[in-house]
């Protein structure tokens, strides 16, 4: 291998201006491409389309007009997605969504957890959530899965109406926003 780069060597040696012309050509003709190169950073970039996470990301695209952020929050040992949303860790989240917003680094938009979790909020408290969820009753074809989305909607209200005052420090309130309707989900 290495005699073979050794004669590369010798024969491209002698000709440095016709390999100097070489690369200019090859480097002009590469520069003036029509389509410069295109870089996509969407979750569909890395999903493969035919699985199940690629599907539900293009439905939810099409229903709500942009995608969805996944995030993963790993827990210590010992403590729950509740410990998330203390008054104390919620005071953490505004304070540092006020430093980002203020350090000028460019920063448009922050997201944080809470942020993410008040909009949830808001969604049941404004009626959006219940709207949703009746159209979806109303649009379901299908007779039977239309009986069980009236059942989980009824099971959601009674679990809404069940958790009391409808703010961020009523822990009940966070376990409604938080769980879906699952009666098996263990109590912490």
């Amino acid at each position: 291998m290495e005699r073979m780069w050794h004669r590369i060597e010798k024969i491209l040696g002698g000709h440095t201006i016709v390999v100097r012309a070489v690369v200019v050509a090859v480097t002009g003709l590469l520069a003036g491409c029509p389509r410069p190169a295109q870089f996509c950073t969407g979750q569909d970039s890395y999903l493969d389309r035919n699985s199940t996470a690629a599907k539900d990301n293009a439905r939810y695209q099409q229903l709500f007009g942009g995608e969805s952020m996944e995030v993963l929050v790993t827990m210590l040992s010992g403590k729950t997605v509740f410990d998330v949303f203390t008054p104390a860790n919620q005071k953490r989240f505004d304070a540092l969504a006020s430093t980002l917003h203020q350090s000028g680094n460019g920063l448009e938009s922050i997201v944080t957890p809470l942020t993410a979790f008040t909009c949830t909020q808001d969604l049941v408290n404004k009626g959006v959530a219940t709207q949703i969820l009746s159209n979806a009753i109303v649009r379901e074809p299908d007779k039977a899965a239309s009986a069980l989305r009236q059942k989980d909607a009824a099971l959601t209200l009674a679990r809404m109406a069940a958790a009391g005052e409808q703010s961020l420090s009523n822990p009940n309130w966070l376990r409604f926003l938080l769980l879906a309707n699952m009666p098996s989900v263990p109590r912490s």
